[in-house]
């Protein structure tokens, strides 16, 4: 990854790397693409910087600093195999550093989150509480950032693990739709659907984690059976589960 002319925000970035599906088949992968950010980024928890350990001695090891450019515009080419595709459109790039929470010895280290890009232009971060493992159709405390007119707010939610349900060869279930609610507009709600089942990235004899795409949709209930969807995109998806 490189900053062409000096700029971080426009990005060449060349990646080579070796594709091993789940029936151990290789598939030889490379990119090349440029990304260029506009506008302002997205600051998660509405400020870009969280106490995680205020036992810290400086900044670096004191707080956790995220953003994410969610106005990335991407152009260029993907080789998959022999076959060459050319690709544009509009991606996202998170970008955390600095002190990270850390799971209690008696408990795993498991978060879910959703990001979301609405073609109306709204940009949305959502996680569940940090070591709180999930349910199916039971409701959980969330957060989200929220990115509005190049503002960033950050509000509380509520997330529902929704099915259909995909097993892994390890045995962990995961989930392939969640509905997520802003918390005091019991009307809006957004719908983020796992683009395919399977996007677990395994590790062996260690912990997997599933990071994958999606679709959203930003839903307003009229009444329960009546909905209007008010705007739709597309979706980020990650589950560690321990």
């Amino acid at each position: 990854m490189n900053a062409i002319n000096g700029n971080p925000l426009n990005m060449s970035v060349q990646a080579i790397f070796t594709d091993v599906n789940n029936k151990g088949v290789e598939t030889s992968c490379e990119l090349n693409l440029n990304l260029f950010q506009q506008g302002p980024p997205l600051l998660v928890w509405g400020t870009g910087c969280h106490e995680v350990n205020p036992s810290g001695t400086s900044p670096i090891t004191k707080n956790n600093y995220y953003y994410s450019l969610t106005y990335l515009q991407a152009s260029g080419t993907i080789k998959i195999g022999n076959e060459e595709i050319k690709v544009s459109g509009l991606t996202w790039m998170d970008h955390e550093y600095g002190a990270f929470p850390q799971g209690s010895p008696t408990s795993k280290v498991i978060w879910l989150l959703q990001d979301i890009q609405l073609e109306n232009g709204l940009h949305l971060s959502n996680y569940t509480k940090f070591g709180v493992y999930p349910e199916e159709n039971v409701p959980m405390s969330s957060n989200a950032t929220l990115l509005i007119d190049g503002k960033s707010h950050f509000i509380k939610t509520i997330t529902t693990p929704l099915g259909p349900l995909f097993v892994s060869d390890k045995g962990v279930t995961y989930f392939l739709k969640f509905k997520i609610k802003l918390e005091g507009h019991d009307q809006l709600s957004f719908i983020v659907d796992s683009s395919y089942g399977d996007q677990v990235f395994r590790d062996g004899e260690g912990a997997d984690v599933y990071e994958g795409v999606g679709t959203a949709e930003l839903i307003y209930d009229l009444t329960q059976k009546e909905k209007i969807v008010l705007s739709k995109g597309t979706a980020w998806i990650e589950q560690n589960l321990g």
